[in-house]
């Protein structure tokens, strides 16, 4: 193993109404949580991977004293040392020399800390080089938890497996949790570099796994909620063990996974526990319906985000809030406690980032507990999913459908309309696309553009000779960037929207006050050939002159069959090669081109051939 050092963190935000702030049982050990994951090293190549393991302690723990004789801060690097040390080992038994490592001057690199509650929490990293793809196993183990009875070792595990997957999911930790009895918390999962997703642009899927140890306790498999069961002690701790399984596409476990040891304080059922409420609404760009937890929201645009608390003691009892949160926010994101007047309690926490840019585009899981000091009362742990995601183009709002079916002589027309969910943006071009032209005939009105929304109208009304056509006509719109981005994004964005349209053969709906022989001229036939096509009308002049709508046959459709070509299939029905390809847009070809067997063409039979149809 090659060296170690930190990166990323947590953090602890303390805000005091009143009074000193009491600190927080230590139990027999000094080990509160931690989670281990990996990824490949795409810096070093090989088969290099890069161990990361997040933990915490009690921060005066003797062995963590310093020369000054005083205990670590943010900053500090502190050796971790303990009843059993803790250690790292991993084996390579397919090593030309079979490695069997245990490192054990493994260095903490603090991230957090707390007098009040006594820790500190910081991370610390390993590089290890094995000679294949694996799989390989690294297990963090040493003695002793916090806050359990006697000697109680803790240990958590990773398995490489670099043929299925580039990293292990990181369980994201929290630095406190307290439960009731009979409920719920959850242990959310993530890319090691939660701004890291799938090519796809989706979300990564995992799978959870509870490990032994304790009675009881529950666990949802597919969204990592834990539950605490009915009989659990109250002022008792739960040292769970939660194993997090990485799923290919197809939803099947890779070889990957990972593991977080976590302490679950029990809390009683009832008393001043204050409530933590759903989270207020974010602006109506950007809210995610999918659970009230999750928000989704694009570069450009900024929000906020409001938490609000209740049962909150009164100012003059002494009381103070902490506020645990497991992972470090991007820097341009603000984090504050509010009152609901000045000289009140804290009501609400608050997060907002005022403009996220192209680049910041990520995924946070922002989880977080508080405590109440001098009552001893908990909030149960929350946590909120925060996606920044790069602004869209417009959106097609209509057609709603993919396809149209048309018919030679009747008028179709549809609304092609777009919205811009940035709401300060500009739709500034809807029409035809680049790479599209309009069918014989067709045409679309000009677009309407007003603000981030626009719309037109697209109207085709086939000639006789688009009888079988099979067409894909796109249309395309651009935006452009509202003032708030302000060098935040350059140039426009646009999208397109292709709809197939295709043209029913052998039927012609009739216009207003067209007779039989006018139809009959646009097919290149007489009345009387089209009539025949048509037995159930009896008297063709008023029945198709006067009937607007009338749908009339204009051939009678013939499948293709071995063999067949377009002379032999003209000669067999007394017709002409020019005339079949009038009533088939689609064909392409020469006379003895090969057809599609199984096909269907539109025939019109004729006896009485003129030479010069042919």
């Amino acid at each position: 193993m090659r060296g170690s050092g930190g990166m990323g963190g947590r953090w602890l935000l303390v805000l005091l109404v009143a009074g000193m702030m009491a600190g927080e049982c230590a139990g027999q050990g000094h080990f509160r949580f931690a989670n281990i994951f990996w990824e490949r090293n795409a810096t070093l190549g090989g088969f290099v991977v890069t161990y990361t393991i997040r933990s915490s302690w009690q921060r005066t723990y003797p062995e963590f004293q310093k020369p000054d004789l005083s205990f670590p801060v943010v900053g500090d690097v502190v050796r971790l040392r303990g009843f059993k040390t803790p250690t790292l080992s991993t084996v390579d038994e397919n090593a030309t020399a079979p490695l069997n490592v245990s490192l054990i001057n493994l260095d903490l690199h603090v991230t957090s800390s707390s007098t009040a509650g006594d820790w500190i929490t910081g991370t610390t990293t390993v590089v290890q080089e094995y000679s294949g793809l694996g799989p390989y196993d690294a297990t963090f183990h040493g003695c002793c938890i916090a806050g359990v009875a006697g000697n109680v070792p803790f240990s958590i595990a990773t398995r490489v497996d670099m043929g299925s997957s580039s990293f292990a999911p990181a369980v994201v930790p929290v630095p406190v949790i307290y439960a009731e009895p009979g409920r719920n918390f959850s242990l959310p999962a993530q890319h090691p570099r939660s701004l890291l997703g799938p090519p796809d642009g989706g979300l990564f899927q995992f799978k959870w796994q509870l490990g032994a140890g304790v009675a009881g306790v529950s666990l949802v498999d597919n969204l990592g909620v834990v539950g605490v069961p009915l009989t659990a002690t109250v002022g008792s701790v739960l040292p769970i063990v939660v194993r997090v399984h990485l799923l290919d596409g197809a939803g099947s476990p890779t070889g990957s996974w990972s593991e977080i040891a976590q302490n679950v304080h029990v809390m009683a059922v009832g008393g001043p526990v204050p409530a933590m409420p759903m989270p207020s609404g974010m602006p109506s760009f950007g809210a995610l319906s999918e659970t009230d937890r999750t928000y989704e929201q694009r570069t450009g645009f900024g929000f906020r985000i409001e938490v609000a608390f209740a049962g909150v003691t009164m100012p003059g009892s002494g009381d103070a809030l902490e506020l645990y949160t497991n992972e470090r926010l991007p820097s341009l994101v603000t984090m504050s406690m509010e009152p609901a007047t000045p000289g009140q309690p804290p009501s609400k926490l608050i997060l907002s980032w005022d403009r996220p840019c192209v680049g910041d585009e990520q995924a946070i899981e922002f989880c977080f507990a508080a405590r109440e000091i001098s009552s001893g009362s908990y909030l149960p742990q929350m946590c909120l999913s925060i996606r920044v995601l790069l602004d869209l183009p417009p959106m097609f709002l209509t057609p709603t459908v993919s396809q149209y079916t048309l018919r030679m002589g009747a008028e179709t027309s549809f609304d092609v309309e777009v919205l811009d969910a940035a709401v300060d943006d500009e739709v500034s071009f809807l029409g035809l696309a680049p790479s599209s032209t309009l069918p014989a005939g067709a045409s679309h009105t000009p677009a309407e553009l007003r603000g981030n929304r626009g719309i037109l109208t697209f109207t085709w009304v086939p000639l006789p000779t688009a009888g079988g056509s099979d067409l894909t006509v796109c249309f395309e719109a651009k935006d452009i960037p509202a003032t708030t981005y302000d060098q935040c994004r350059s140039g426009a964005r646009s999208s397109e929207l292709c709809v197939r349209v295709m043209v029913e053969p052998c039927k012609y709906v009739v216009r207003d006050k067209e007779t039989i022989a006018d139809v009959a001229s646009l097919f290149a036939t007489d009345w009387v050939q089209l009539w025949a096509l048509n037995p159930s009308i009896v008297e063709p002049d008023y029945e198709v002159g006067k009937s607007l709508g009338t749908v009339l046959s204009t051939g009678h459709m013939y499948r293709v069959d071995s063999g067949d070509y377009l002379n032999a299939i003209a000669f067999k029905f007394g017709t002409t090669l020019k005339h079949i390809l009038m009533l088939n847009a689609n064909l392409t070809g020469t006379a003895d081109a090969v057809l599609e067997v199984g096909s269907d063409l539109c025939v019109m039979p004729n006896s009485c051939i003129r030479e010069d149809d042919s």
